[in-house]
């Protein structure tokens, strides 16, 4: 269930670009978004199944949460630095 999410997230991401008619190359927050969904994906990877303790599995988890938020504000914003 998990790798169809991350598929689904990145087809939204991509579905985004051509219904925008804007392009990662071009458009640097797009880019960022797109690069922070991948770190994303691997946090939650890392939170869920590869951690061995219990301390790895919460600073991922913490992780992922800042990435969230960051992939929300640029989405907002259209900015690569959301808060800058």
């Amino acid at each position: 269930m998990p790798h169809f999410i991350d598929s689904a997230l990145l087809g939204s991401a991509i579905a985004l670009a051509v219904i925008l008619n804007v392009s990662p190359l071009r458009d640097a927050w797009l880019a960022a978004k797109i690069g922070a969904l991948i770190a994303y994906i691997g946090l939650g990877s890392v939170a869920l199944r590869r951690s061995r303790t219990k301390k790895q599995k919460a600073v991922a988890f913490a992780a992922a949460l800042c990435v969230v938020t960051y992939i929300v504000l640029a989405a907002v914003t259209w900015s690569a630095l959301p808060l800058g």
